[in-house]
């Protein structure tokens, strides 16, 4: 995988603020659903599944069959600190996402169970649920390359996304690339590559050590899934938002990483909001329809549409 010539770009985003705040996002959520909803894994009897939007095409009830060229995609990852929440929380990204011109695809993956104090007093952690969350991902970005024929997509222009933990499962679907026997399905085809072709991060969990986020609760092999630990040179693009006065996951992680992300040669855009908190981005349309406009141009740098609209 090549990369661009690195770059850190590191722009200061402040919402347009507008009346229509206050549950804009939740109100895309009810209206919005998705073409499809398919299975990519069956793991411990449980069929875990996608939920797929199309870009949308004229005159065609079935828009997947009328795409005349092979788009990219994106994997949209839901957040929810591993533990709860499903891709219908996504659905606003996943309808922009396909207005662009992309196939956009909502993951449903295992959540782990939060430990009690005294669970953790006893040497309980989530490790390896949390560990299992991370497998689903790097399962789904394999199915989405070996059945890119049937969903229309081109498997070299795949993007790995979502936000909070859902883009710790993103970053994982591509930093990790030793010991794959921990990171994938077991006896899971590995054919494929699990690794995106650029990523889009939303305050993520980046750093799982004691100065970040999760170590309580993954345990000592904390650093076995912190993204922060895992930079090396050859990684993909990269666009990175992140609010100052985030106190869920620290800015400080999110600072590491890109400097950690140019240090090694990588592109990665990092764009900072100043005082804003966790879940920002989808609690002010402001927030919301700016991120738009930073994505659509990154996803235009990347020459993945040519003429948008095909």
């Amino acid at each position: 995988m090549t990369s661009p010539a690195s770059t850190l770009s590191v722009s200061p985003v402040a919402p347009a603020v507008t009346p229509d705040n206050d549950g804009y996002f939740d109100r895309i959520r009810e209206r919005v659903h998705p073409d499809a909803i398919l299975p990519y894994k069956t793991v411990a009897g449980r069929t875990l599944t996608l939920h797929r939007f199309d870009p949308a095409t004229s005159g065609s009830p079935n828009k997947a069959d009328a795409m005349p060229v092979k788009r990219p995609a994106i994997l949209f990852i839901h957040g929810g600190g591993w533990t709860n929440n499903g891709p219908g929380v996504v659905y606003p990204w996943l309808e922009y996402f396909s207005k662009l011109g992309l196939v956009a695809f909502g993951l449903e993956y295992r959540l782990s169970r939060p430990r009690s104090p005294d669970e953790r007093a006893r040497g309980e952690n989530e490790f390896a649920a949390i560990l299992d969350c991370v497998r689903d991902a790097r399962s789904a970005m394999r199915h989405l390359r070996l059945h890119a024929g049937d969903y229309g997509i081109d498997p070299h222009k795949i993007i790995a996304a979502g936000g909070s933990a859902g883009a710790h499962l993103a970053a994982c679907t591509t930093l990790f690339t030793t010991n794959l026997a921990l990171y994938d399905e077991p006896g899971e085809s590995v054919e494929e590559s699990p690794a995106a072709n650029a990523l889009i991060l939303h305050y993520p969990v980046i750093d799982t050590s004691p100065a970040g986020y999760g170590c309580e609760r993954i345990g000592p092999r904390w650093r076995e899934l912190s993204p922060l630990h895992a930079v090396r040179p050859g990684l993909p693009p990269t666009l990175l938002f992140h609010g100052t006065g985030d106190t869920t996951t620290p800015v400080v992680g999110a600072e590491q990483f890109a400097a950690a992300m140019r240090a090694a040669g990588n592109r990665c855009e990092y764009h900072p909001a100043p005082g804003a908190g966790h879940g920002y981005l989808r609690q002010q349309r402001g927030y919301f329809e700016d991120a738009q406009t930073i994505q659509t141009a990154f996803i235009d740098s990347l020459c993945w549409l040519g003429e948008r609209g095909l």
